[in-house]
């Protein structure tokens, strides 16, 4: 993800931001800056990511000056609260903020290109159309290759081509430049017509929408299944249940990682009624608490598995170690 963004100073002197409470502020500065957030200024920012930037913890209690407030200090009601005021565009967990390309726009296609793998990523909405309308009427349209090569596409919920199709898209603005051509990246016809090739764009998208293939979970429901013998749970191949783990996966750590992690919080957890409940996909694979509880669980792997009672680990995963686990669960359940 790109590391660097704009951000107009004069939001300091801004009548609007200097009403915000310090949680709204800071969650704003998070919108414009948090790496969850593609360089077009969309990306999947649920409030509970919020809610563990701020420290907002449900209580009434501000998280910044540690004073009663009312629930308006939750990032629910805060993201609610940017929406109504037109700031943002937002649909469930998908966030627009709607001016960002006003103050970050790419400085030329080729630019633009390196942003589009990372804004294909992004889900189908109608909220893109809003963007667009909003868009064409701060920028006028311009400039085309930015509205032809990503605005537009979005809005016609084409996500899975804007790699494809870009340089097709824009041809009428930009070439390719030389020696920038990359896998997935198709070089526009010289000889075909503006037509020809508006009919070769949809075909391609038709064929692409025909082959899509959904992803592979194997591995994501693997790890719901270790975690389902471990701890005595019946998680589901679910959306819900898949979701942490998969992005998990998707950010470079094995199964083998998310595994690890879920045999030290069993050892850790499994027995305590006030932290087995804990034991959930969505609480172990969160992002923010994942990497620390992975080199958690890697020094303990290192010390050969301890149990609580400072013991050999029940854990062990494979041979008489797995009976002999499963055997301590049942004594565990019986004495509850």
């Amino acid at each position: 993800m790109a590391r660097y963004r704009k951000i107009d100073t004069r939001m300091w002197g801004d009548e609007r931001f200097a009403s915000f409470s310090a949680t709204q502020k800071l969650a704003w500065i998070a919108l414009l800056t948090h790496p969850t957030m593609t360089p077009m200024g969309a990306g999947i920012f649920p409030a509970r990511l919020l809610d563990a930037m701020i420290g907002y913890d449900g209580s009434c209690i501000c998280p910044i000056c540690f004073e009663e407030s009312d629930l308006r200090g939750c990032s629910e009601a805060i993201l609610d609260g940017f929406k109504e005021g037109s700031l943002i565009l937002r649909d469930n967990d998908l966030v627009i903020v709607k001016n960002f390309l006003v103050y970050n726009r790419p400085d030329n296609p080729n630019q633009l290109s390196g942003w589009i793998e990372w804004c294909e990523e992004l889900p189908r909405s109608s909220i893109f159309s809003a963007l667009r309308d909003h868009l064409e009427s701060v920028l006028d349209g311009k400039p085309e290759w930015l509205f032809a090569g990503l605005i537009y596409p979005l809005a016609e919920q084409r996500n899975r081509t804007l790699k494809s199709c870009y340089w097709d898209r824009i041809s009428e603005f930009s070439k390719m430049p030389s020696g920038r051509i990359k896998e997935g990246i198709k070089e526009p016809s010289k000889k075909a017509s503006k037509m020809v090739r508006s009919n070769q764009e949809q075909e391609q998208e038709q064929e692409q929408e025909q082959e899509d293939i959904s992803p592979d979970f194997s591995e994501t429901d693997s790890v719901i299944d270790h975690l389902n013998a471990k701890a005595s749970t019946a998680f589901r191949h679910s959306e819900a249940s898949r979701k942490n783990i998969h992005a998990r996966l998707e950010d470079g750590f094995a199964a083998t990682d998310c595994i690890l992690v879920i045999d030290f919080k069993v050892c850790e957890w499994l027995g305590d009624a006030e932290w087995e409940k804990y034991l959930t996909p969505e609480t172990l694979f969160r992002p923010t608490k994942f990497e620390n509880n992975l080199n958690a669980a890697r020094r303990w792997d290192e010390k050969g598995r301890p149990s609580k009672n400072g013991n050999a680990s029940l854990l062990t995963v494979g041979g008489q170690d797995g009976d002999v686990y499963e055997r301590e669960f049942q004594k565990r359940k019986e004495a509850r």
